[in-house]
């Protein structure tokens, strides 16, 4: 050693121990109160699964309302179809009749 330092003595190394094992324990119960709030592996797996079979039925309900819609859709269009030509075959009807009379006279 050089000179003019002197060694630790047991009284101090012994406080120096205690600092460091109560700063360890301190660690210690602050990694276990972290670990506490930490969630298991297996719990994690099953709130994963859970969540992809909620998000899989959403997705089989969106496709359903598409198809729903669609069908809407064809049926209005259908419906659309329906309605013009039960006016427009009317009025041609009339118009061939009117014609065919005004011919015949």
């Amino acid at each position: 050693m050089p000179p003019g330092i002197e060694e630790p003595g047991l009284g101090e190394m012994a406080r120096t121990l205690e600092r460091v094992e109560a700063f360890m324990r301190e660690r210690f119960i602050e990694l276990g109160n972290r670990l506490d709030r930490m969630v298991t592996s297996e719990l994690y797996a099953a709130h994963q699964q859970t969540a992809q079979q909620r998000m899989d039925a959403l997705r089989e309900d969106v496709e359903e309302l598409k198809a729903a819609r669609r069908r809407d859709d064809e049926r209005r269009s259908a419906d659309r179809r329906l309605v013009v030509y039960s006016a427009v075959v009317p009025v041609l009807l009339l118009a061939v009749n009117l014609a065919v009379v005004l011919l015949t006279r």
